[in-house]
Parts: structure tokens; sequence; C-alpha cells
């Protein structure tokens, strides 16, 4: 942010962001006092166009003071991240003391957990006398993703001939998505050639994050 821009919330830190997707020409102008042009723009960018689940999705906003002769005194930042289902996030920020042809920046971040894969719309509006008189908004897919891990184990660990032995497994899904139906096959191999010697089959269907 700029040295005379002072900011009333910290902005959340991050990287910096260099990939441009989205900006706004000055969308309003009026006067604070007799005399006194102001007129605003901001813009938001994202680090990246597409994520997977559980990724953190990275913001660069900003905002500027294009009037030649007028101090914004308090400019209030509001981020939503929405997609057709409705808003996922919203987060706000106090800017104070914006002098003219000055700027400030803030970064800011949303983990796309897992939320269902698609396009969201990332936006930022700058509010001033609860009027909005700049806006931005930028898109960014979450693409799907399944993740399957399975777990396997054997009770007791050592087994004298004849014994027998108990076979425990396990499968989970981790992605954004479901995973859907699944065959499972155990095998029992013969450790000096990897002949199989048993083996069991068995068909699941495993959702999303089950």
């Amino acid at each position: 942010p700029s040295e005379r821009a002072g900011l009333t919330d910290p902005p959340v830190t991050g990287p910096a962001m260099n990939t441009p997707t989205a900006s706004a020409k000055p969308t309003a102008m009026g006067a604070i006092a007799a005399g006194a042009l102001w007129s605003v723009a901001t813009a938001i960018t994202t680090n990246r166009m597409e994520y997977g689940p559980e990724e953190n999705v990275l913001f660069d906003l900003s905002v500027a003071n294009l009037g030649a002769n007028a101090i914004l005194p308090e400019l209030r930042l509001k981020l939503t991240v929405a997609d057709d289902s409705g808003v996922h996030h919203v987060e706000e920020h106090t800017l104070v003391n914006l002098y003219p042809l000055d700027s400030a920046a803030l970064d800011a971040s949303w983990n796309t957990a897992l939320n269902a894969p698609g396009t969201y719309t990332a936006a930022v509006e700058i509010i001033m006398d609860d009027e909005v008189v700049a806006a931005a908004a930028t898109d960014f897919t979450i693409v799907p993703v399944m993740k399957v891990s399975g777990e396997v184990a054997v009770d007791p660990k050592v087994i004298f001939q004849g014994g027998g032995v108990r076979t425990s497994y396990s499968a989970a899904s981790r992605g954004n998505i479901a995973a859907g139906p699944l065959q499972i096959r155990i095998l029992v191999l013969d450790a000096g050639n990897l002949a199989e010697v048993s083996s069991h089959e068995e068909n699941i269907i495993l959702g999303m994050n089950e």
C-alpha cells in the first residue's frame, strides 16, 4: 500500500500475483468539496487460472485515486467469491486517506476446499459513503480431481504352517468429485516367485470425501 494511504485492517500476506485477468477503468466521478474532483479505479488478478481441491487462490487487489485534488478519507474494499450456486466467501478491508494520483494494493486468499468443480467469479467493489464507486471482476476454474487411496493390513504378521491370517483393508476418496463404482481386489502372493495363492474381490461405491 501507499505510504500515505492507511489501512485499518492488515492485508492478508502472500506471494506476488503475476497473471492479470481483469481490470476496471474509473467508474465514478464526483466532488468531495467545492472544486475537488475525484475518480476511483480498481483491479483484481489471480495467481493462476485453474485450481484443484484444497488449494489457495491468491488475489491481488488494487485501488487508485485518479483525481488530481481530492483526498479520499475512507474507502471500503469488498471481495466476493461466488459461482452459480451462490456466494462462498466475502471479506472487507478499509482504506483511509487515499491521496490524489495515489494507489493502494492488498493481498487476499481463499481456499477451494472441496467446493464443486466449475467456473467461479472473484469480484471487488470499492464503496464510499455506502455507494459502489468502482468495481472489477475475474473468473477462475476449479477442476475436477478424483483422489483414491487404500490401505491393507494383516494380523498376525507371522504365522506357522497351517495357521490362519486375518486381512483388513480400506479405501478412501479425497477429491472434489465422487469416485463412483470401484473394484477392490486383494491378492495373496508367494513371496518367493510372486505367484498368486489366493484372492478376494469386492465392488464398492465411493462418494466424494468418503
